[in-house]
């Protein structure tokens, strides 16, 4: 809107005509040639004086991680839809593994190492539906950060440390309601190898999806990487597509794999039990017939290594994966951050048109032609009333007490204040504070209490 004026080229009217009189100005000038100035040599001394001797944190890095990692506790306890939730399906998943595969024949090996997997995945999937919380988390961190609240690395150690507690007691009750009903070794060594990976496999492929969380732009990126990990990890397992298949310029993604260390390690702790390190097993010579014993024939059908110390490299590396990832995840939160809006988009300032987005708040829009819209400037009217200035003085209100009747409780207790014609007066306070209750007592509107 407009007022109308006498038309003159010299009037600036946008902001860009505005912009290039202030560039024109002696104010401008006088500005830059502050700007690029030599710095004042007492600015310089209450720089040294005051500023540097500030450190950047407050706390140094070991209160800093502790208090990041109980608040990242507390968190993470009070979300108790996604505790409830992810206990019920750890539970409801274990329990249809384990009962459609109960029991099974040790000599299967191609459904041995099929549940293997899929209690590989199972573990693995889980964390990538905790993106969105982790993309969350960002938007804050971000900016906690500037503020200079703690160092990235607290950050990233306290989401790592969260993480542990929620991965142990995951693999554990899943680990055991899949172990003993599907009818693995029965050796507490063998169980407590296989929950370890499990574990560690948690932790990692956790450290995987918050790296995506960390290096993604926004969710929409992030869920769709995330989704192209899973399908490469899920291919170069080792199960779906054998070790010997996969050709010789893709076999580096096979050994880089996560899964496939934890799927390969867990085969090994299997079977290479001393129940399966025998020739004849069920009636059949394995020795005779292919020239290994029991165990070192299953793991042969699927191309997975025989010997014991695979099982060992199988959890350094899955440590050291989970480093990694983390490592990564500081680099991406310390030295590449999405701080600034994503898409922003200028509306053309000689549009003629008005915007179509509005907010809550609705003004009249311009007409469809483009044209100025005219407003007339005229002096203001006579205001047809009467100025009331509203003053009280020790006011007090008082309800019974619901415990004891014979007891009052005070809600105004000798309250002052005056209220002027013309002006606002503004009442402040915290929720609960008696804001409404003193309003509501001026205005005669209570019908209990005295």
């Amino acid at each position: 809107y407009e007022v109308n004026s006498i038309p003159s080229s010299s009037i600036p009217r946008s902001a860009s005509q505005f912009a290039d009189v202030f560039t024109r100005s002696a104010i401008y000038q006088h500005m830059m040639e502050d700007l690029h100035g030599p710095v004042h040599p007492s600015l310089i001394e209450d720089k040294a004086k005051h500023i540097d001797p500030i450190p950047e944190f407050h706390q140094n890095f070991w209160d800093s991680t502790i208090r990041v990692v109980q608040r990242q506790i507390t968190l993470t306890t009070r979300d108790t839809a996604f505790l409830v939730g992810r206990s019920v399906m750890v539970i409801l998943m274990g329990l249809l593994y384990s009962s459609v595969f109960y029991q099974f024949d040790e000599t299967n090996a191609q459904l041995v190492m099929g549940i293997i997997f899929n209690a590989v995945l199972f573990v693995s999937l889980g964390q990538q539906a905790q993106i969105p919380m982790f993309m969350a988390a960002r938007e804050v961190f971000y900016k906690q950060r500037r503020a200079n609240f703690f160092r990235t690395s607290s950050f990233v150690l306290s989401n790592s440390v969260s993480q542990i507690p929620l991965g142990f007691a995951e693999s554990l009750v899943f680990g055991s309601i899949v172990y003993w009903m599907c009818g693995y070794v029965s050796t507490i060594e063998a169980f407590l190898l296989f929950e370890l990976m499990l574990f560690m496999t948690n932790l990692a492929m956790a450290a995987w999806f918050f790296f995506l969380s960390c290096a993604s732009p926004d969710l929409n990126v992030a869920n769709p990487m995330s989704m192209v990990s899973i399908l490469f990890f899920v291919l170069f397992a080792g199960f779906v597509i054998t070790k010997e298949q996969i050709p010789d310029y893709l076999i580096w993604i096979y050994w880089i794999n996560p899964m496939a260390w934890s799927v390969r390690a867990l085969a090994v702790n299997q079977y290479t039990d001393d129940s399966f390190d025998i020739c004849v097993y069920n009636d059949v010579d394995y020795c005779a017939s292919y020239n290994m014993t029991m165990g070192e024939y299953s793991l042969s059908t699927f191309e997975v290594p025989t010997e014991k110390f695979w099982l060992w490299y199988g959890m350094v590396f899955m440590a050291a994966a989970y480093v990694f990832f983390m490592f990564l995840s500081y680099i991406s939160l310390e030295y590449h951050r999405f701080e600034s809006p994503e898409n922003v988009t200028l509306d053309n300032e000689n549009k003629g048109n008005a915007s179509d987005d509005y907010g809550l708040m609705r003004t009249p829009r311009s007409s469809q032609g483009g044209g100025e819209t005219l407003v007339p400037v005229a002096p203001d009217s006579e205001k047809h009333f009467i100025p009331v200035t509203i003053a009280f003085k020790d006011l007090w209100y008082s309800v019974p007490d619901p415990a004891n009747p014979k007891e009052t409780i005070d809600l105004l207790k000798g309250i002052s204040g005056y209220a002027l014609p013309g002006t606002i007066t503004a009442l402040m306070g915290s929720s609960g504070a008696g804001k409404t209750t003193l309003m509501d007592v001026i205005a005669g509107r209570k019908t209990g209490g005295k």
